[in-house]
């Protein structure tokens, strides 16, 4: 196995593509400018430019679109940079109806321009106009960003469609789809048409007949390169319902359950972090530390060494990891004292920068390793790892589990409760109308009569629902769902979860080695339809190998690269078992990932659940 080769597919490469497209959607404005943000966007394209690089662009100012009409305009143009989706453009109209009819007429009112992302629509404009009949008179011209997709990792892109899974499995809205087809053939104009599609699900079917009008057209130049990807995968979320359920157990993954993960940073509480510099220096006067950030922004991404060595551990396997690493560096350190010739010295300075990012890297992991600790110690959370590790066995899944009948009268979290209902429905194939009824009762009891609306959209999401073909049971033997001996080694991929492996990704290697034929029966069992296809590659633009399942074999062959693209969204733990099966030593077999967003099962959950504004009747 040849690793320059196994791991030359870097996604980081997007991020020049798009950050070239949101320069050149600037510089199609001349002069000065601001830039009105739909905010949901400045996080995504805070990966790609910082304020720095939009002032080179004559940036003047920024505002979001909840922001009222500045007062004192001393710009030629306003640059609207907004999703296109329709509950933005009710955002964008209110903003441009605070702009006073004087405004307008003034000499010095700017040009408005407004950019869609990632593509222009139609749609959204008779929208916006609709709402906002002036709105014609003054926008300059609607046009489109076209950044498809943000890359998050080296292996990883995300269209960070905050409400991809709401929108396709609640609202039934394809919108996501299309976004997710652009990005997908964007993935193919750099590297190559890919010769097999596998697709499970009603929406990865319709994803590629999308791919397919979108015109691949091998015959142009454009696509006229060789095919890097062997396979693709499209994979709906409610075809793998199940993984989003459990508390994801890797450092990474509980990182995003106690904090979240946005955009590959993560806000903490600042006092669990060391002070220094003049927040020391204020510390130790005693003065007031009122101005002092109450949480701190910590970037989570491979270029920091360490991190890319723990982030897909099981959480308790990183303790070991931060003892290694402490006493690598002590060691290091102390050789600044046996150092007697210049030479020696020399050699030390030079390891200095090294050394010193590397105590920098364990001083702020482990102090988040200390603020997890406390929270996965409790009683409470190995209560609820005990239950939810039961369920996943298929044991005590079919009456109403008394634990979760604790948790509501105690009024927890409430995403902690749905998530284990949630996930006690999916293994025994829906739950008993006796006890879907008794689990809403108590949750509009305890947590309002406004959760009606929100216990509706989880059952037409498919979160709550009554029996139906109950696969559980047979998918968990055939492909070995759940592993008993698994531990914090990463003997398996069942690690992230302390002994169940996703399914989403037991697929996605057996499509590999040694095939989906060998489990035909099996994915019938799951929902959504399934469909394999293949598109036309000429000869001379193949890899060239003796077999496409060969990833088992220890020859010079090219590794079998296969991109999965997660319908609906994807979790860490997910993304940590494919990277583990990517790493093995004795495979030639590579994955990346596409998805519409990062989730987790409470945010999926939050994302269902509904607001009821009260109407207050007239006295």
């Amino acid at each position: 196995m040849v690793i320059p080769e196994k791991n030359s597919i870097n996604f980081l490469s997007f991020k020049d593509r798009a950050r070239r497209e949101l320069l050149n959607c600037l510089d199609e404005c001349p002069g000065t400018k601001a830039v009105v943000w739909d905010e949901y966007l400045i996080g995504p394209f805070s990966l790609l430019s910082d304020y720095a690089g939009l002032q080179e662009r004559q940036v003047k100012r920024m505002f979001t679109l909840k922001s009222d009409f500045p007062k004192n305009v001393d710009f030629a143009n306003m640059f609207f940079l907004v999703r296109s989706e329709l509950r933005v453009m009710k955002d964008l109209a209110r903003f441009l109806s605070k702009i006073s009819g004087a405004s307008r007429a003034s000499a010095g009112f700017p040009k408005l321009y407004v950019y869609f992302v990632p593509s222009n629509s139609s749609v959204c404009q008779k929208a916006l106009v609709e709402m906002c009949p002036h709105a014609g008179s003054l926008i300059e011209a609607f046009r489109e960003c076209a950044v498809m997709a943000f890359p998050l990792e080296t292996d990883l892109l995300s269209l960070e469609l905050e409400t991809s899974f709401k929108d396709l499995f609640l609202d039934e809205d394809p919108t996501p789809l299309h976004h997710l087809a652009g990005a997908v053939n964007l993935v193919q104009q750099v590297y190559g048409v890919i010769p097999n599609i596998y697709a499970k699900g009603k929406y990865a079917k319709q994803l590629v007949d999308m791919i397919g009008k979108m015109g691949v057209d091998n015959a142009n130049s454009e696509w006229n390169i060789p095919s890097r990807f062997d396979n693709l995968f499209l994979i709906d979320r409610n075809v793998d319902l199940l993984t989003l359920m459990p508390i994801q157990l890797t450092y990474e993954g509980l990182i995003d359950e106690c904090f979240g993960i946005t955009q590959g940073t993560a806000k903490l509480p600042a006092d669990k972090f060391p002070i220094t510099g003049q927040s020391s220096k204020t510390a130790e006067s005693g003065e007031s530390s009122k101005a002092e950030p109450k949480e701190k922004k910590i970037t989570l991404n491979s270029t920091d060494e360490l991190y890319a060595e723990i982030r897909d551990k099981n959480f308790s396997a990183v303790g070991p990891i931060f003892s290694s690493k402490t006493k690598f560096l002590s060691a290091k350190m102390g050789e600044r004292f046996s150092a007697k010739e210049v030479a020696e010295m020399k050699d030390f300075v030079a390891k200095m920068p090294h050394l010193l990012a590397l105590k920098q890297s364990l001083t702020t992991f482990m102090s988040i390793a200390e603020i997890i600790k406390p929270l996965v110690n409790n009683d409470d959370f190995l209560d609820s790892l005990e239950v939810q590790q039961k369920f996943l066995a298929g044991l005590e899944t079919d009456k109403v589990h008394p634990y979760i009948e604790q948790l509501i009268a105690r009024c927890e979290p409430f995403e902690k409760v749905v998530r284990l209902i949630c996930l006690q429905s999916e293994v025994n194939g829906g739950l008993k109308p006796a006890v879907l009824t008794a689990y809403k009762r108590d949750i509009i009891h305890t947590y309002g009569f406004q959760e009606i609306v929100t216990l509706r959209n989880f059952e037409k999401a498919g979160l709550f629902r009554v029996p139906a073909k109950s696969w559980h049971r047979v998918v968990k033997e055939k492909l070995k769902l759940v592993v008993e001996s698994s531990d914090s080694n990463m003997r398996d991929i069942s690690y992230v979860y302390s002994g169940y492996a996703p399914l989403s990704v037991r697929l996605a290697r057996y499509l590999v080695h040694p095939g989906w034929k060998s489990i035909s029966d099996t994915l019938d069992l799951l929902p959504g339809e399934r469909l394999e296809a293949k598109q036309k590659v000429p000869d001379h633009l193949r890899k060239r190998r003796n077999s496409i399942t060969s990833s088992m074999s220890t020859t010079d062959e090219p590794p079998v690269v296969t991109l999965v693209v997660f319908i609906g969204g994807v979790t860490y733990s997910e993304v940590s078992a494919l990277r583990f099966l990517s790493n093995q030593e004795d495979s030639s077999t590579v994955f990346h990932v596409l998805t519409t967003q990062m989730v987790n099962g409470s945010s999926v959950v939050e994302s269902l659940k509904e607001t009821l504004t009260p109407t207050i009747l007239p006295v």
